[in-house]
C-alpha cells in the first residue's frame, strides 16, 4: 500500500525506513482501517522479534510511517539465494517467528500476513516480523471474515470466508517451516484451481529427503480441522514449542537474542550508506484533487 524509503535522521545519525503511503490509494483500495490499525499496534507492541515503529507524520496526500532499517532485507532475499535451507537455520527462524506469533496471539492479535516477506533479518541476522496492516485484534471465540494474506499461505477458512482467527496463523506458520526446507510452497501449482484444491484438501507431497520431526509438525500445523491443528488448545503456541522439531531449543536465550545466527547479511557498511545520494523527486499528489475534508479526517491523529 506505500513505497518504502532510506533516511537518515541526521541529529542522530540513525537510519530509518519510511513507508509512504497515498491517502487517495490507501482510499481506495479501502486500506484506511488497516493502515491506522498498524501504526497503533507498532505504537503499542514491544517485541525484539517485530519491527518496531518509531513514529508517523502526514501531510495533504500522504502518510509515513518511520520504522526500524533491518540492513540485512527480507528472508525471502535469502532462501532465494540458498534455494533451500538445512534443519539448524530453519528451526532458528521459525523459533524467532514462533516467538513473535506468540507475542501477538498473547495480546489478543491474529497477524493472518506470515510470509517470507514479511520477515526481515537485521545487521546481526536475527529475524523480525514486519507489515502489520493485516494484524487485528480477536477476542477468544471471536472470527473475522476478510480473505487476506499470500494465496500460498491462506489457510482453508480463510479461502473458504469461513471465518478464521489465530488457526490461520498456525496453518501459515506451516507452510513457512515447509518452504524452508523444501525451497518451494507445499500447495504450489500450475493454476490457481489447483492450488485451491490442495489447500481445501490439505494435499501435501513431501520430498523424499524431508526431515521427519519437520515433516510431523508440518503434517499437524496444516490440518484442514482447525481444532485439530497443532498449538490451537488452550495451551496455545507452548504446545508448538514443545514438538521435537524444536528438541534442543533454549527458547530463555533464544528470546534473549543470544543464540548466533545462521548467516550474516550482506549489507551497506556506514560508509557505503553515506555515498547514497539524497532522493530528489516530484510528487504527483501536486495534480491531484484536493482530498474532501472528510475524507481526511479519517486520517485524524495519524
Amino acid at each position: 500500500s506505500g513505497v518504502a524509503y532510506l533516511c537518515q535522521l541526521s541529529q542522530y545519525n540513525k537510519y530509518v525506513v519510511v513507508k509512504m503511503m497515498k491517502k487517495m490509494k490507501l482510499l481506495r483500495m479501502n486500506q484506511v482501517e488497516n493502515v491506522m490499525r498498524e501504526r497503533a499496534i507498532l505504537q503499542q507492541f514491544d517485541c525484539p522479534f517485530i519491527v518496531s515503529g518509531f513514529g508517523s507524520f502526514q501531510d495533504k496526500h500522504y502518510l509515513y510511517l518511520a520504522m526500524e532499517f533491518m540492513a540485512g532485507g527480507e528472508l525471502f532475499r535469502l532462501l532465494v539465494e540458498k534455494k533451500k535451507l538445512e534443519v539448524a537455520p530453519a528451526r532458528f527462524y521459525a523459533a524467532e517467528v514462533l516467538l513473535a506469533l506468540e507475542y501477538i496471539h498473547k495480546r489478543g492479535y491474529v497477524y493472518r500476513d506470515l510470509k517470507p516477506e514479511n520477515i526481515l533479518l537485521d545487521a546481526q541476522g536475527f529475524s523480525k516480523l514486519a507489515d502489520l496492516g493485516f494484524c487485528k485484534p480477536l477476542k477468544r471465540g471471536e472470527k473475522t471474515y476478510t480473505t487476506c494474506g499470500t494465496t500460498d499461505y491462506m489457510s482453508p477458512e480463510v479461502m473458504l470466508c469461513k471465518g478464521h482467527d489465530r488457526g490461520a496463523d498456525l496453518w501459515s506458520f506451516g507452510v513457512f517451516i515447509f518452504e524452508m526446507l523444501a525451497g518451494f510452497a507445499p500447495f504450489e501449482s500450475a493454476t490457481d484451481n489447483d492450488r485451491y484444491n490442495k489447500i481445501l484438501r490439505g494435499t501435501i507431497v513431501f520430498p523424499d529427503d524431508f526431515n521427519l520431526h519437520a515433516k510431523d509438525i508440518v503434517s499437524q500445523l496444516c490440518t484442514v480441522d482447525v481444532s485439530k491443528r497443532l498449538g490451537y488448545t488452550a495451551a496455545g503456541l507452548e504446545e508448538v514449542k514443545q514438538h521435537r522439531f524444536f528438541a534442543g531449543v533454549d527458547w530463555r536465550a533464544m528470546e534473549e537474542h543470544k543464540i548466533e545466527p545462521p548467516f550474516k547479511p550482506r549489507q551497506l557498511g556506514a560508509a557505503q550508506l553515506k555515498q547514497l545520494h539524497p532522493l530528489k523527486f516530484k510528487s504527483s499528489a501536486e495534480n491531484d484533487p484536493e482530498i474532501k475534508e472528510s475524507l481526511n479526517n479519517l486520517f485524524a491523529n495519524y
